[in-house]
């Protein structure tokens, strides 16, 4: 009660932030986690909400996105239950998604798949690994069976509604959480691009861990990428994260001023745009000065990369699925499953797919 009497300003920015992330995981705080947040602010006396959501919210649209929220559509026939790229029913949106979760962790249960984990704990017992206990191992190997099978039919099915991944689907489907339940609250919605390190607070640079194209960044360093699978004239949207802090903080006056919803875009590619072959030039410069050290502590010398179409990479990688690395991995763009990437390890994970299970704000 006495952050309803006293709180006046409430800033959501937490999300599940992987692109994708398992299913119920998304939709547990990308969607339910927005929603709570919007009633909690709704009933303070007087508060306004700041909500982050993504400027990839669109869908894989292209063209100019304007700054609206997209509103439902009204549904006329059967097939207009799930629109693209667009919602007649967020509701209907959350029970899909509910049943898609029951019944993937009814799968889970299935005997032969039963059989499957006992056998592969077998193996793994047979390859001289030290003692482990049957029951715990099996439970292991049923939990990243299910949150692997979560996050392939999270991005199926965002896919199939217009969305490039399960990350953007749900904070649009969160977006449709924030207008259902905000009530006549001054309300604004923040939708930053790629975020990335400070231009200069708190010191240029500066970014919370490594994230982001950090990884990425450093692999190019040490020399462990020979080809990525982009398009190097392709405008990467990169935003410093002070500016989108900036732009979060100058919104609020702004927003307190009205009973509606605003919607700001933070992103850079109008005014200052950088293509991914000059990020690369520009990271191959810098190591190029500032060599990363090996294990001997001598400099890596960089070799340039080749930037194959993604269709050549991935008929490579297909056709040699022993030599596929992590980073290329993370590149490619998802494919649903065929007969070579099947072999790969199963999935992981334990359910939550009912709201009356979700843990209160």
């Amino acid at each position: 009660e006495r952050l309803r009497r006293e709180v006046d300003i409430v800033i959501n920015s937490a999300a599940v932030v992987s692109f994708d992330a398992p299913l119920d995981q998304s939709l547990e705080l990308n969607v339910f986690g927005a929603r709570r947040v919007a009633v909690f602010a709704a009933s303070c006396r007087s508060a306004l909400l700041v909500h982050v959501s993504t400027a990839y919210s669109c869908g894989a649209a292209t063209g100019t996105v304007l700054e609206t929220v997209r509103r439902e559509v009204p549904g006329t026939e059967k097939d207009d239950k799930f629109p693209l790229r667009a919602f007649s029913d967020p509701q209907a949106d959350i029970r899909e998604i509910q049943r898609l979760i029951d019944r993937i962790c009814q799968e889970a249960e299935a005997p032969e798949l039963r059989r499957r984990f006992a056998q592969a704990f077998l193996k793994r017992k047979s390859k001289g690994r030290r003692r482990i206990r049957r029951a715990s191992e099996i439970a292991n190997l049923r939990r990243k069976w299910l949150e692997t099978r979560l996050a392939e039919e999270g991005m199926r099915w965002a896919r199939e509604r217009g969305w490039n991944d399960t990350y953007t689907y749900t904070k649009a489907l969160g977006e449709q959480m924030v207008l259902r339940h905000r009530g006549d609250m001054p309300t604004a919605i923040l939708r930053p691009s790629v975020i990335e390190s400070s231009l200069s607070e708190p010191s240029p640079g500066w970014l919370d861990g490594l994230r982001m194209a950090d990884p990425l960044i450093v692999a190019i360093g040490k020399g462990r990428l020979r080809s990525l699978p982009l398009n190097p004239d392709v405008s990467l949207d990169l935003v410093p994260v002070d500016m989108v802090v900036n732009a979060l903080l100058a919104m609020i006056p702004r927003v307190s001023k009205s009973r509606g919803v605003e919607v700001i875009q933070v992103a850079t590619s109008s005014r200052n745009p950088i293509t991914l072959g000059q990020l690369y030039e520009l990271i191959y410069q810098y190591f190029r000065r500032n060599p990363m050290l090996d294990r001997e502590g001598r400099p890596i010398h960089l070799k340039r990369l080749r930037f194959p179409s993604p269709t050549i990479s991935e008929s490579y990688l297909c056709a040699r699925p022993n030599e596929r690395s992590n980073d290329c991995r993370l590149l490619m763009p998802h494919r649903e499953p065929n007969a070579v990437s099947r072999r790969r390890r199963p999935p992981i994970r334990s359910c939550t797919t009912t709201e009356s299970s979700m843990s209160p704000i």
